[in-house]
């Protein structure tokens, strides 16, 4: 049975046109050819363009599509999150442990008179001493004449790089800066030694600062040996004119 598309009256098998309506069913006919052609252009197969409507199957098919992407990827997914999880527990929980035990461990702490900072973004430790600190460390470089020994304070933040090197990732620098501005006759002095991974990259005992200080050590050394041998002269020759006189009475 036939209906009429224009007011769903009942058409006979013979009917050209509506006996209610009056419209033409030819008209009709051309449409639907219309629509033919399009599906066949496009290659719209078992689609109906004249009940079609793009907003809502467009979202009803993006709705499945999600669905059958976590579906289908469940394990991708769920590998992502885990490995998202790690990451933020390495860098906000594991790290700032060792990097703090390891500073700890090996006395650099406020505790023990240091201000540290610890700049995780770009792996830095900046250990900053105070005067206390600064006169310990002139006196050991004095009693090693300045020359290129090790001080402990370098044997201390070996320790460090090492112990952070051997449980984390990427290279740490480890700084050891001046407690105030000091400066010299070469200008401004920032820091004593520099590790970057678990090598020395900077020494005071080897800077221009490190080696004028180990020439004038020397110097004062040889002014030292210099007195002391004139000294022994003058002596000499004192002894050697009361000879002569005790020898002459």
């Amino acid at each position: 049975m036939k209906f009429c598309p224009n007011c769903g009256n009942k058409l006979k098998e013979n009917d050209s046109k509506c006996p209610k309506c009056g419209f033409e069913l030819s008209k009709a006919k051309l449409q639907d050819n219309k629509l033919d052609g399009v599906k066949q252009k496009f290659n719209l197969k078992n689609i109906d363009l004249k009940n079609f409507d793009l907003r809502k199957n467009g979202s009803k098919t993006d709705k499945v599509n999600v669905q059958q992407f976590f579906g289908q990827h469940k394990k991708i997914v769920w590998a992502i999150c885990a490995l998202i999880a790690i990451i933020l527990i390495y860098t906000q929980v594991y790290v700032p442990h060792v990097v703090n035990s390891a500073l700890e461990n090996n006395g650099f702490t406020s505790a023990k008179g240091y201000k540290v900072n610890v700049n995780r973004m770009h792996k830095i430790i900046t250990l900053k001493s105070n005067y206390a600190h600064e006169k310990q460390f002139n006196e050991q470089l004095r009693a090693n004449g300045f020359d290129t020994r090790q001080l402990p304070v370098e044997n201390q933040m070996s320790n460090v790089a090492h112990e952070i090197a051997g449980r984390t990732l990427g290279t740490w620098t480890i700084e050891m800066s001046t407690g105030e501005d000091l400066h010299t006759g070469n200008g401004k002095f920032g820091s004593f030694w520099v590790f970057k991974g678990t090598k020395e990259t900077k020494r005071f005992q080897t800077t221009p600062v490190g080696r004028q200080c180990r020439n004038e050590y020397l110097e004062r050394q040889r002014e030292q040996a210099d007195d002391e041998a004139q000294q022994q002269k003058d002596d000499l020759i004192g002894a050697g004119a009361i000879g002569f006189m005790l020898g002459a009475l």
